[in-house]
């Protein structure tokens, strides 16, 4: 699963949501009346085809199918039972009949209930697949604000890196060569890491030439192991002095994700 932009939007009673950022806004009741628990949604984009995935700027899984929100703290501390009764949720991705997710032209549009503490709110927001993989996540921190409407935030979760395919020319001995490798990450369900959001897990390569006509380049580090390589966009270089050698191979290590 690169990242994934997540709109999520909470309001009081049925007040329309809006705005965005990372502090919610809002005017504050003042007509003494008690205030209302804040109530809180999280909106996700599941591109559902895997060429819609790939026109994302930011990355979610076609293959997610549930999503854990984990409370991690409430104004530095651990949440209360009261603050969070469950803790963490795990909330079903379903367009089926009284399901949370509706058909739109990128994929499903699917809306989820958010525990709401008052205060300054850590989440760990879990992408998952039908195995319970991990296949995207991240750590955000939310000012939920008890009796102000239409408070509204947005965040991005890190593609969890499970696999990596590297694709490198053909080289020509008594030809030189530099220029850049095919590097692809893949989630958990097998599908590609795409997007500018960075891995949540970001990994090393290594050149296995014995030889050392050949070398990586990666962020002006020039070795035969680099990394980390950080996001779909890093750029990695293959630097060949067209001396003659075995065929060889370049491989990833890849941190716990």
């Amino acid at each position: 699963m690169n990242k994934r932009v997540l709109a999520l939007t909470s309001a009081l009673g049925l007040a329309a949501c809006g705005g965005g950022g990372s502090t919610g806004t809002g005017s504050v009741a003042t007509s003494g009346a008690p205030l209302v628990p804040a109530s809180a949604s999280l909106t996700i984009v599941v591109p559902r085809a895997p060429a819609s995935a790939k026109r994302r700027p930011q990355f979610v899984s076609p293959n997610s199918s549930s999503i854990s929100i984990t409370v991690v703290s409430v104004n530095g501390n651990a949440p209360t039972a009261a603050q969070a009764p469950v803790n963490p949720t795990t909330v079903a991705l379903s367009t089926a009949s009284g399901g949370n997710c509706t058909v739109v032209p990128a994929g499903e549009t699917c809306t989820v209930p958010l525990p709401v503490p008052t205060g300054a709110v850590q989440y760990l927001f879990q992408l998952k697949d039908n195995a319970a993989h991990v296949l995207a996540k991240n750590t955000v921190t939310f000012t939920i604000a008890a009796g102000v409407a239409n408070q509204s935030f947005s965040a991005q979760l890190d593609g969890v890196v499970a696999s990596v395919t590297v694709t490198k020319p053909a080289l020509t001995p008594g030809t030189s060569f530099s220029g850049p490798i095919t590097v692809q990450a893949f989630d958990a369900s097998g599908a590609l890491i795409v997007g500018s959001a960075p891995y949540a897990n970001p990994f090393t390569l290594t050149d296995n030439d014995l030889t050392n006509h050949t070398s990586l380049t990666l962020n002006a580090q020039t070795a035969k192991t680099v990394g980390p390589v950080s996001s779909p966009n890093d750029v990695v270089i293959l630097n060949y002095d067209g001396g003659v050698e075995p065929p060889f191979t370049i491989t990833a290590t890849i941190p716990p994700g």
